[in-house]
């Protein structure tokens, strides 16, 4: 019988006539159709197969049948690569790893020779399933060798992806045996790229050097040495060896995250087609002869982590070149050249159907591309009814999702897991992972009776014990956990986990013996495992020690591992082998110049000789090269008598208290800051040694009791911390294990306090060959200052920028030695009174910062390296992007943005997570605004950029030192139909173009490689204005039916929403009568209230209600006074104090108009009326009066405009004189006879 091409397959089952007559069906079979088509035609070896399929992979399936179906698919088509595949998915499903084995090894044979489009990726799908079965079969090493050695060798059609997986696996038993020819063998055979170059890695920033040209771009071939940038200097060109084929290109001399070069020579036997294998998570670009051929930018894309790339090379030798950039300290990478039979690896697979469905989404696992698997499963995981190998393969991915935040991780795993179990109950997965969830939470005890239930329903499984040996000894069930570390033993004899936990188990349990046994059984299992050296060193016995260690370095390329020598290290220091340590040390000391502890170490053993002054002196010398990299050992110097650079500046506390007491200064508060004294030595390198020495009188108990308890300052080395009594006593604290203060013994009021710290700091990543101080302040609002002062010592050559504030006091320079000292002092600083609405206090209290080489470009620049893995493109957000947008082309950018920040303003909630991933945050519906509405604007084709804005409310100074403070609030600038927009995401219930007051006009800086000074869009005042329309109609009792119209734009029009969203619809009008109409209208009673423009955020927010009040004149001689109406009050507003010694600060400005208008009875008639005034005020404020009147009707008119603006202290007494000229002007009452 002919067989039918796989290819068609599936077209031809959609196609297919079912049951009776000629029905034909628009989509893909159901489940139900499959059978039925089966049970009608019970030899057809097509109908069979895809019944087996669907059983596995179709909604409505049945995971109970589907073995059948696969067996008796199986007899009538028993070599079929693709139902060999599905009987081993199945059995690893349900629970049997040693018949899943058998069954991946035989669909990677029948895949060699296959010649189904499908037979590679399944085939590589299976090896990766293999490797997960280590430890689960008994056995597996040999079965796993003497099935695949041979097909790595003639691997036939498998393709490049399963034979690389294959290499690495045979790779990893070969180093388990400590066969060391083997691996060779295989990576010869692999064309694994062993032999590196390696330079970097280049800083400073992490990220952004991916788009910069670096030193080592204008070499053909890498240099012997290259300066690696600020803080990291000129550092030598290494060789390294990959072990097996993956090369970790960390571990050089410098440390850190950034762009590094690792170049290789690589032998081509033959000209033609060739398959370049890349595997890094990493940013990368790959070169070859000088040529770019790979550009992968994972900082923007979610990529796989390994992808293959065709070339034509000639025959001979070729230059490649790897250029990665990541935030990892120690980055992997491997590469590889092939020219496997069959189609080309990481190719897109053709073809419909649910198998191909699934291995699509299973080689991007495999690939370590979870982002596609994701949305290659989505469609088939919508309902509860959905296959649940599809569910639990879908689970999966969301437990590894990149863009994804660990709460919607596991919420989504959790459900689909959920499914997955009520569908399936035998499906031993979704039983570990829910498990495994539950622990996550805190709920381990419902973890382990999980996993104790799943012991009982699948014996053979080991990992069920091995997890729940964890959750056993975490709560100290050490009964249970020797019990469960025997099931796994029996569970799977031959493996190594099992015996790892019996080895763990018998050292916790101090089983000296069986400890013994074990490790040496473990090594038997792995070659490459420590637990024999482990315990020889713990028990001292040396020689041995040595020489398991030997034969554990034997098992590494190339140089001997650092981890290996610090080993020797400890070994040779435990036999007291001094000349072996000063060996090792040096030997040490080549590889890792920077390491603070060895240096340490020298130190100590010539201090142990008797040599201190050689200790001094090699403490000394490497401080003075490398101050950043050496700081940890300023501890250790002045531990042996060292001084510190700041020795000279230090001060004497019991004098200056005597001072004090010898004054004639006093002071009343409840404590003084006697002594605020701060010191910098700044070395070449930019890192810097702090001093920092206060003295605090405490003259109440409210004083006694803040300041009881001293945190001791993160890596600060603490000189002095003592009471000192009134008396003069001095009592020093103790420290007690496990408080995270330290208590000051015995304080009562009029004691002191006193303590001073050293404190190493590293050159500030922000400004690369450049630093940044501290603001220091002279003077708050609560305590006085007796002395404040403060010291920054420089390199000679090092010119401060200085950044004063408020009276700050002179600068005092000099230069001292080899060093240029700065110096500021303030005495006897007393409190500052606080004033209402003042500017920024940061503007007036006397202030210094300072820096040298920090500048606002280099700021912007490190917020975007910090920025530049944050945005990365997720299927999911395009999608939504799209559904938001929806289809209509003739839509403006505009119109666009509008409908990306009303869905942003409605659906995220806001935080301060600037820094977060923004698909992430995205996902979750929390996060920053901001940075989601630049991120779906971007997604959206828009051009968008990201600014920081200052607040009109911040310090005004414009300064050239940059800091954290200047610009706080992320905006977002787009490009519109006719121009740049302004777009604020943070205000809920406002208009697109709507900046808050306080952000319009302001400059801020663009965050983009310009990092330019911008100006945010202006907003006209009239933009918040706020109409009143009162219309009072007065009974003769002097009672009043009052309606009234309020018009809100802008700023008062988004208040409203915001605060109408947080009131319940049915208690709206009575919050309403109380919480508004009583202060507006006292004694009112609301009777209607209707509030328009509450969802249109384009338009205002109008309301209008009734209001009826029994008295609103109030009775006078021989007629009644109606008092004025809504008010502005600008003088409690403005003008509190009579006078002011700061500059006061109206934020966001008012524009309101009022008119009222007064009806009255028939035969009343009005004696008087307010009269028509102007007045004006400093920068433009403004208050006019007027009122008009007929018979019956009086209608007065009030406009105030009072712009946003700083008031200084000398305008103050005019402007306040304005306000309240306005409040006497507006409070003129109508008279009226009855």
């Amino acid at each position: 019988m002919r067989r039918a091409p796989y290819l068609f397959l599936s077209a031809a089952l959609a196609l297919a006539a079912v049951g009776c007559g000629h029905a034909r069906h628009p989509g893909p079979p159901t489940i139900q159709d499959l059978r039925r088509r089966a049970r009608l035609r019970p030899q057809d070896p097509m109908a069979a197969r895809a019944l087996a399929e669907g059983e596995m992979l179709l909604e409505g399936s049945d995971p109970a049948r589907a073995a059948a179906a696969i067996e008796r698919a199986t007899q009538l088509d028993g070599d079929n690569v693709r139902l060999l595949f599905l009987g081993a998915i199945e059995r690893e499903l349900h629970g049997d790893p040693s018949a899943a084995l058998h069954g991946f090894l035989r669909v990677i044979e029948q895949a060699a020779r296959s010649r189904d489009p499908l037979g590679p990726s399944m085939a590589a799908i299976a090896a990766a399933e293999i490797e997960s079965l280590d430890d689960a079969v008994d056995g597996f090493v040999p079965q796993v060798t003497e099935a695949l050695t041979p097909l790595h060798a003639q691997p036939g059609r498998i393709g490049d992806e399963a034979r690389s997986t294959i290499a690495d696996l045979l790779i990893d038993l070969s180093y388990r045996a400590g066969d060391l020819e083997r691996v060779q063998a295989i990576v010869q055979a692999q064309r694994c790229v062993v032999e590196w170059r390696i330079a970097g890695p280049f800083g400073p920033r992490h990220l952004l050097s991916y788009d910069t040209e670096l030193a080592p771009d204008a070499d053909a071939t890498l240099a012997d040495e290259y300066n690696l940038g600020p803080s990291r200097g000129v550092r030598s060109t290494r060789d390294a060896r990959a072990r097996g084929c993956q090369q970790n290109i960390g571990g050089g001399p410098v440390g850190g995250a950034g762009t590094t070069f690792v170049e290789s020579t690589v032998q081509v036997p033959s000209a033609g087609r060739w398959v370049l294998r890349l595997e890094t998570p990493n940013a990368v670009r790959v070169s070859v002869d000088g040529e770019e051929v790979v550009a992968l930018d994972r900082r923007r894309e979610a990529l796989p982590r390994v992808t293959y790339h065709p070339l034509t090379l000639t025959a001979g030798p070729h230059a490649v070149r790897v250029r990665i950039t990541s935030r990892h300290p120690n980055p992997v990478v491997a590469l590889s050249l092939s020219q496997t039979a069959g189609p080309a690896s990481g190719a897109e697979l053709t073809g419909t159907g649910p198998l191909t469905a699934f291995v699509r989404a299973q080689s991007a696992i495999v690939r370590g591309d979870v982002v596609r698997a994701r949305e290659l499963l989505r469609p088939s995981v919508q309902s509860r009814e959905a296959a649940p190998l599809l569910l639990i393969a879908a689970a999966a991915a969301a437990l590894n999702d990149p863009l994804r935040g660990s709460t919607e991780r596991h919420d989504t795993a959790r459900r689909l897991l959920t499914w997955a179990h009520e569908r399936d109950e035998r499906a031993w997965y979704a039983h570990l992972a829910l498990a495994q969830l539950e622990a996550n939470e805190g709920r381990s005890e419902v973890a382990i009776h999980t996993l104790q239930d799943g012991m009982q329903r699948w014996p053979e499984l080991v990992v069920m014990p091995l997890q729940l040996i964890d959750y056993l000894s975490q709560r100290g069930w050490h009964a249970q956990v020797e019990q469960t570390v025997a099931r796994a033993r029996e569970a799977v004899p031959s493996a190594c986990r099992p015996l790892r936990a019996a080895l763990t188990y018998a050292r916790r349990r101090h089983r000296a013996a069986l400890e013994m046994q074990h490790a040496r059984a473990l090594v038997q299992c792995d070659a490459r495992s420590d637990a024999l050296f482990s315990l020889l060193v713990r028990q001292r016995r040396w020689d041995a020690a040595r020489a398991e260690l030997a034969r554990l370095t034997s098992l590494q390329p190339g140089d001997i591992p650092l981890n290996a020598l610090q080993a020797e290290l400890d070994i040779a220091n435990s036999r007291d082998d001094q000349a072996e340590v000063g060996r090792l040390l040096t030997q040490l000391l080549e590889r890792i110049p920077l390491s603070a502890p060895l240096v340490q170490r020298e130190a100590d053993r010539l201090l142990a000789r008797g040599d201190r002054e050689g200790a001094l002196a090699r403490l000394t010398a490497a401080l003075e090269a490398e101050p950043e990299a050496m700081m940890d050992l300023r501890r250790g110097l002045r531990a042996i008598g060292g001084g510190s650079p700041l020795e000279a500046y230090r001060r004497d506390g019991t004098q200056v208290i005597r001072d004090l007491e010898a004054s004639d200064r006093s002071y009343d508060e409840p404590m003084v800051l006697v002594f605020d004294y701060t010191v910098y030595r700044v070395f070449e390198d930019g890192s810097m040694l702090e001093l920092t020495h206060n003295i605090y009188r405490l003259q109440s108990q409210e004083a006694v009791n803040a300041m009881g308890e001293f945190h001791v300052p993160e890596n600060a080395q603490m000189l002095t911390l003592r009471t000192v009594k009134e008396d003069g006593t001095r009592l020093e604290p103790d420290e007690i294990a496990g408080k995270e203060t330290i208590s000051f013994p015995s304080l009562s009021p009029g004691d002191y306090i006193e303590f001073e710290y050293l404190r190493p700091r590293p050159a500030p990543a922000g400004y690369p060959g450049g630093f940044a101080g501290d603001r220091f302040y002279f003077q708050n609002f609560e305590t006085p200052f007796d002395h404040s002062q403060l010291t920054v010592i420089v390199p000679r050559d090092v010119e401060l920028m200085i950044d004063p504030r408020g009276p700050a006091p002179e600068t005092q320079t000099s230069i001292e030695g080899e060093t240029r000292v700065y110096r500021w002092a303030v005495q006897e600083s007393r409190p500052l009174r606080q004033e209402p609405s003042a500017v920024s206090a940061r503007e007036f209290f006397p202030s210094i910062n300072w820096g040298h080489g920090a500048t606002w470009d280099l700021y912007v620049e490190s917020l975007r390296d910090v920025l530049a893995d944050r945005n990365v493109i997720d299927p999911a957000a395009q999608r939504l992007v799209a559904t938001i947008i929806g289809d209509d082309r003739r839509a403006t950018v505009e119109q666009r943005a509008a409908r990306l920040r009303s869905w942003v303003l409605e659906n995220v909630e806001n935080n301060a997570d600037v820094f977060g991933l923004a698909p992430a945050m995205l996902a979750a519906r929390a996060g920053n605004r901001t940075r989601v509405l630049h991120y779906l604007l971007r997604l959206a084709g828009i051009e968008a950029e990201l600014a920081l804005a200052r607040s009109y409310a911040a310090d005004a100074t414009h300064a050239e030192l940059p800091d954290d403070d200047t610009y706080q609030n992320l905006i977002v600038r787009m490009r519109g139909s006719d121009g740049w927009r302004w777009l604020h995401a943070g205000a809920h219930g406002a208009p697109f173009d709507y900046i808050p007051p306080p952000l319009a006009g302001m400059d801020a800086l663009l965050l983009d490689a310009s990092a330019a000074r911008v100006t945010v869009a202006e907003r006209a005042l009239e933009a918040d204005l706020h109409s009143v329309d009162v219309d009072v109609l007065l009974r003769r009792d002097g009672g009043a039916r009052v309606t009234v119209v309020e018009t809100y734009r802008g700023a008062g029009a988004v208040s409203w929403r915001n605060q109408l969203e947080e009131v319940p619809d049915e208690h709206l009008e009575a919050q309403f009568e109380s919480q508004y109409v009583a202060n507006m209208l006292p004694g009112g009673e609301l009777t209607r209230l209707v509030i328009t423009g509450r969802e249109d955020a384009e338009g205002p927010l109008v309301l209008r209600y009734d209001v009826q009040l029994a008295a609103l004149a109030r009775e006078s001689g021989r007629g009644w006074v109606v008092p004025s109406l809504f008010p502005a009050r600008l003088a409690p507003t403005y003008a509190r104090v009579a006078s002011r010694t700061l500059t006061q600060l109206i934020a966001a400005g008012l524009a309101v108009d009022v008119q009222v208008r007064v009806q009255v009875p028939q035969g009343a008639s009005f004696e008087s009326v307010p009269e028509h005034a102007v007045l004006h005020g400093a920068h433009g404020a403004e208050v006019e009066l007027s009122a008009s009147r007929s018979p019956t009707e009086v209608t007065v008119r009030r406009r105030y405009r009072v712009p946003r603006m700083r008031i200084t202290a000398q305008e103050y007494g005019e402007f306040a004189q304005f306000c309240r000229a306005s409040d006497e002007a507006e409070g003129a009452e109508i008279q009226i006879r009855m």
